[in-house]
């Protein structure tokens, strides 16, 4: 089969399932030329456009089966083998696809047995069609024979052996393709006709008779016609005349020509061979078993393989199959003969599983099947095979208690089909228990979906597509990722990944160990918080010394300057200049004042006093304006609000307040001298993650570019010709980042002006571990993890 190119018909309507077998037959170095068809009407075609060596057909396919698909192949060419490679078909089913014609049936699930199944099928059908060609040239010569003896009968031939001569009928010369007028009168000539290996056995069977030790002559042997070739005869005659000695005189016979039997003799011989060759190929034993109507049991024909099965010879159980049921387990022989009967009652498929005690070998399972045939003298012939199952029994165990034992197991199996690994993607085949615990999914939820049930829009495509990339290489991976449980909970899972090879290293599978590390996860969160939440304060605790150090040591030395100046001026008699300076340290004393009551603002901000309730964002912008309406008519400031009346979000209050006052504030201390400000405040929604963007633009100075990144740092003054201490954008990121929001300059430019936003979310944080945000690239779909891992 593999010396040549194998021309298969592929009845499938699956191109996963397609793809699998085609790569399955790949692997055992066959050349195919393969064409797929999934309906009736393409499998018509195909059988029109050329000849095929074999079909393989599903057996549920869309708007027929396998036993439509068999009835149209049969209409088109009766010996072409068929093949069902399908899942689980029913008992009445298979005997049915068998009764109508089909070959053999192989589970995709045992696929072992394929190639050794088409090999057989196929030396078959080449026997068949050898045994039609063969049959047709024996019906068109014993056609031509027919006509010929309706004419002219068998040969007939007289010899006289006292003148050694020959008389020969026309139709004996006829036969041998010679003239009427030739071969008359020498009876050398006849017997230089004669094969020379056959001559022996002729004269042997002619001195008996003319010996008188048989009552006629008979033999067969050949003779050469006319143009060279050979032509068996049957020779029968008698001697009709003696002498007085009782020697042979005369002797008048037939010839026959037996050359039709003698080439059915071989072929009937070869064909014996051709069986016995391929029940040598079948993984166990072929047997037909007879129930006599007296119930004597015999196994009438038996192939080689009893022997290694059973440790038996063909002789010891051909009349009496005592011998083959004495191996039987007695635990087991019950029920064997109880299938036996029931086949017998039925007439239906006999299938059964049981253990015989071979004497070297022990305890073995053996697997039966067959099919029942009844005879006119009322015995039941079985025709079957049995193969030897032990190997599979014990990997069932196995299977079974490592099954128990993973089904103990705190961490999530998942065992997936190998491919595809793109859409749709790899399918669930096994979950554990621990798998229903985690998820919620039960077993039959899962299986046969894809593992992408567990993703969500949490789960990161970038962890997704590196998971991807190292099963497209075929290599084990390890990741963290964010899964969904069937009530849309989040857990996140560590992951360990691997594929899974059969015996020929192909693979065939995914396994993946899935572990629940949301608490770890957890602690790692509020770690990474805690530490980014110390630095922060340690950051600020150096602004703090820094400013104490510089900017608020400054006002005090001052003070202290001005102070010996204005006791100068008292000791002169200046009372006007002095009461200047001590108007210069009431100035400076403020402004001192100013900076610690900032100080002590930033300093009361966090968390532990936060009240989240709901707020309309709208009311809150107002509340502020109208707080800041002094300041705002002394500057002629305008506002231009964008902001929904239904937009609202749990959160806090106070700090809310903090951070929009900060913002319009600044908006408006931060003016262009040259116009009068105008302040556009915006709000609105925003997805992935659910949140609510305040912005707040001016038409102020701006900012110059090398300043933005540290516009919200402690006391960081980017413009000195302005009032302010540098907190108040400090503070609304302060105030953002325990909301769990966060801070933007969108934009600033120097004369022009600026637009700062904050985002924060629509509801109070939860205290579980934040989902990172989905990611929108188009590629994540294509990845297989434990969320994606179909």
């Amino acid at each position: 089969m593999r010396s040549r190119t194998l021309r298969l018909l592929l009845i499938e309507d699956n191109e996963s399932d397609a793809a699998l077998l085609e790569r399955h037959l790949l692997r055992a170095d066959l050349k195919l030329h393969c064409r797929r068809v999934d309906s009736l009407g393409a499998l018509e075609q195909a059988l029109a456009a050329q000849s095929w060596d074999m079909v393989l057909s599903d057996y549920n396919l869309s708007g027929f089966d396998a036993l439509d698909a068999l009835r149209t192949v049969r209409k088109s060419n009766e010996d072409l083998p068929f093949i069902v490679v399908s899942g689980i078909v029913g008992e009445e089913a298979a005997v049915e696809l068998m009764r109508s014609g089909a070959q053999d049936y192989v589970s995709k699930d045992r696929l072992s047995r394929l190639i050794p199944a088409m090999e057989r099928e196929l030396k078959e059908a080449a026997a068949h069609r050898r045994q039609r060609r063969l049959s047709a040239r024996i019906a068109e010569h014993d056609e031509r024979l027919k006509r010929a003896l309706s004419a002219t009968g068998d040969g007939v031939w007289e010899r006289n052996l006292r003148t050694r001569s020959i008389v020969l009928s026309e139709q004996w010369k006829t036969m041998l393709g010679y003239a009427p007028n030739e071969l008359d009168g020498d009876l050398g000539a006849w017997l230089e006709l004669i094969h020379p290996d056959d001559r022996k056995t002729v004269d042997s069977d002619l001195a008996d008779h003319r010996a008188a030790r048989t009552s006629s002559y008979r033999s067969e042997y050949r003779l050469r016609c006319k143009d060279g070739s050979w032509k068996w005869v049957l020779d029968r005659g008698v001697v009709i005349a003696r002498d007085a000695q009782g020697a042979a005189l005369r002797e008048i016979g037939t010839s026959t020509d037996i050359s039709r039997s003698k080439q059915t003799e071989v072929q009937l011989r070869q064909s014996h061979d051709v069986l016995r060759k391929l029940a040598s190929q079948v993984p166990g034993m072929l047997y037909q078993f007879q129930l006599h109507p007296d119930g004597r049991r015999s196994l009438p024909f038996v192939s080689e393989a009893v022997h290694e099965l059973y440790e038996l010879t063909p002789e010891q159980i051909r009349v009496d199959a005592t011998a083959i049921f004495a191996l039987v387990h007695p635990d087991d022989l019950p029920s064997l003969n109880a299938s036996i009967e029931r086949s017998a009652a039925t007439m239906t498929r006999w299938k059964h599983e049981h253990r015989v005690v071979v004497p070297s070998k022990g305890i073995r399972w053996m697997s039966g099947e067959s099919q029942p045939e009844r005879l006119p003298d009322g015995s039941i012939l079985w025709h079957g095979f049995i193969h030897d199952v032990t190997a599979r029994k014990n990997a069932d165990e196995e299977l079974r208690l490592l099954q128990a034992c993973v089904n103990q197991l705190h961490d999530t199996i998942i065992i997936t089909d190998a491919e595809p690994l793109g859409d749709p993607g790899p399918r669930i085949v096994y979950v554990n228990s621990a798998f229903e615990r985690q998820t919620g999914y039960s077993a039959a939820e899962a299986i046969g979906k894809t593992p992408r049930i567990l993703q969500g829009p949490g789960t990161d495509g970038k962890t997704l597509r590196r998971i991807g990339a190292a099963l497209r290489r075929w290599e084990n991976t390890r990741a963290e990722v964010l899964n969904y449980t069937k009530d849309g909970g989040l857990f996140w899972a560590e992951l360990d990944i691997a594929p899974v090879a059969d015996d020929t290293g192909w693979y065939t599978n995914w396994i993946s160990v899935q572990r629940d590390v949301t608490e770890r996860k957890r602690a790692d969160q509020e770690r990474e918080q805690l530490i980014e939440q110390l630095e922060t304060r340690h950051a600020e605790l150096n602004a703090y010394n820094h400013w104490v150090a510089h900017d608020l040591r400054n006002p005090v030395i001052a003070i202290h300057g001005i102070a010996d100046l204005a006791e100068l001026a008292l000791e002169a008699g200046d009372s006007k200049r002095a009461l200047k300076y001590i108007q210069r340290i009431e100035a400076v004393a403020e402004q001192a004042d100013k900076l610690i009551k900032s100080l002590m603002a930033v300093a009361k901000l966090g968390r532990s006093g936060l009240s989240y309730t709901e707020i309309s964002v709208a009311e809150v912008v107002q509340s502020v304006l109208n707080d800041l309406s002094y300041i705002a008519k002394a500057s002629h400031a305008e506002f231009e609000l964008d902001l929904p009346a239904e937009l609202r979000l749990i959160s806090d209050s106070a700090l809310l307040t903090v951070i929009l006052r900060n913002l319009i504030s600044n908006a408006i201390k931060h003016r262009h001298p040259n116009r009068h400000p105008v302040v556009r405040i915006s709000a609105s929604l925003t997805r992935d993650p659910d949140g609510i963007t305040l912005s707040v633009a001016d038409n102020g100075v701006g900012i110059d570019q090398h300043h933005h990144s540290r516009v919200f740092g402690l006391f960081e003054r980017i413009n000195d010709d302005t009032e302010g201490v540098g907190l108040g954008l400090a503070m609304v990121d302060r105030a953002a980042r325990l909301l769990y929001g966060r801070t933007h300059l969108d934009h600033s430019q120097v004369d022009v002006g600026s637009r700062f936003s904050v985002w924060l979310p629509l509801d109070k944080p939860a205290t579980h571990v934040q989902a990172s945000a989905q990611s929108n690239d188009p590629e994540e779909g294509d990845v297989w993890s434990i969320q994606d891992h179909r």
